[in-house]
C-alpha cells in the first residue's frame, strides 16, 4: 500500500494470539479496535470467566482507543452487503470493515471476509 499508515485497526480474531500484544507495542501509528471487535471479545472472555474490565484495562495500558461505532462506519461497508445469507453469517464484519479508511491497514485472522467488503487486500494484514 503507498503512502503513510495513519491507523492500524484491529479485528476480535488477533486477540487469540498472545504475540500480537508484543508486535502491536512496536508500533507508533494509531490503533484503534472498533466498538464491535471490542464487544465481541468481552463477550468471549466473560463466557470464559474472565473480566472483561480486565481486557478494557489492557487496551488503555497498550493505548488501543476503542472506536465508536457511528452511522458513517454503517455506511461505508455493511450498505453494501446484499446477500441476506452472507450478511447473517458476517455482519460483525461489516459493522468492523466500516472502521477502515482508505490510509489504514486491518490486521485480521480472516482476510477473505474483508476481501469481500471491498477492503484492499494490501490494506490487509493477515494474522
Amino acid at each position: 500500500m503507498g503512502g503513510e499508515v495513519l491507523r492500524i485497526v484491529l479485528d476480535t480474531g488477533v486477540f487469540f494470539r498472545k504475540e500480537i500484544w508484543l508486535e502491536l507495542a512496536e508500533f507508533d501509528e494509531d490503533i484503534v479496535l472498533p466498538a464491535v471487535a471490542f464487544t465481541e471479545r468481552a463477550r468471549q472472555l466473560n463466557r470464559q470467566g474472565f473480566n472483561p474490565r480486565d481486557f478494557q484495562i489492557m487496551l488503555h495500558m497498550f493505548d488501543i482507543e476503542i472506536e465508536p461505532f457511528r452511522a458513517q462506519e454503517g455506511l461505508v461497508r455493511a450498505v453494501t452487503v446484499d446477500d441476506d445469507g452472507w450478511w447473517k453469517i458476517n455482519a460483525r464484519d461489516a459493522l468492523i470493515g466500516g472502521h477502515v479508511g482508505p490510509t489504514d491497514m486491518l490486521w485480521t485472522t480472516n482476510p477473505k471476509d474483508f476481501i469481500k467488503l471491498g477492503i484492499k487486500p494490501d490494506q490487509i494484514v493477515a494474522c
